[in-house]
């Protein structure tokens, strides 16, 4: 029996047996008296002793990407859903065996405050302008429920650069009929060389160089584009920031729709 009160209750419905059900079970219980009372299970509560099983997480992620631009970093995620999110934590390091450090928190940026209880998709966006050009960071996105638990998502990595690769819309009237990848000039270069392509269709692009092994040199561009002509200029630069050495090099343009690649040649 319940302690207390007249007539006694009895409970006959609770976790008792802590079967790790993915939330409270519905309390039900009975009098002597009076008709059994149904008490409702509140959606998404562990039982106090659940330490495994299939446990939901106060944050669902959709997605955690991050960019790396010159001395910064842009860091997007989506949540699919959000149950009593106060807000999140950003941590970053640089060496795989060190200790993450906090570099913002949803107490001191308004970016990083939660939504409480929400069904909607959310996008969150955050720049770390604390970092330098070439190094490796390590970045782990953790929430904080209301009751102060953490919840610690999978980490990813980034590498800020300082070259700016400017992509122009070189207009030739009208749009183009097909792809094409032209061949660069001048070829062979120094100190730098002009790529142009054409894209009939709005088109997810990555435009990237890579040496004669085959290892990735830079992303020249790595996105969405309109229907035009485009032209950008390369001058030989890497993906740190420092100059190639001569040498022979291949760009290459993919997309769904098309891929081709040219052979250029760097001069000393």
């Amino acid at each position: 029996d319940l302690a207390g009160g007249e007539p006694p209750w009895r409970n006959i419905g609770s976790d008792a047996n802590d079967d790790r059900s993915l939330c409270a079970a519905d309390d039900v219980t009975e009098s002597a008296a009076l008709p059994w009372l149904l008490i409702s299970a509140t959606p998404g509560k562990l039982n106090s002793n659940q330490i495994s099983g299939d446990i939901s997480l106060p944050v669902q992620l959709s997605s955690f990407s991050a960019k790396g631009g010159d001395r910064r970093v842009d860091l997007f995620w989506i949540t699919h859903s959000e149950v009593n999110n106060l807000g999140f934590i950003i941590e970053r390091r640089t060496d795989p065996d060190s200790n993450f450090i906090e570099i913002d928190h949803y107490l001191t940026c308004d970016k990083l405050k939660g939504q409480g209880n929400s069904s909607a998709s959310k996008k969150y966006k955050y720049a770390d302008i604390s970092v330098f050009n070439g190094l490796k960071y390590i970045y782990r996105l953790v929430d904080v429920d209301v009751n102060g638990n953490k919840t610690y998502h999978p980490t990813i990595t980034v590498i800020p650069r300082a070259t700016k690769v400017e992509l122009k819309d070189v207009n030739e009237g009208g749009f183009p009929l097909e792809y094409n990848l032209k061949q660069n000039y001048p070829n062979p270069f120094n100190p730098g060389t002009y790529i142009r392509f054409n894209l009939p269709e709005s088109d997810e692009i990555l435009l990237a160089v890579y040496n004669i092994t085959g290892t990735k040199i830079i992303t020249l561009y790595d996105g969405y584009l309109a229907a035009g002509f485009y032209e950008l200029q390369w001058n030989g630069i890497n993906e740190y920031g420092n100059q190639v050495s001569p040498g022979v090099y291949f760009y290459t343009f993919i997309s769904d729709n098309y891929y081709a690649s040219r052979k250029m040649v760097y001069l000393k």
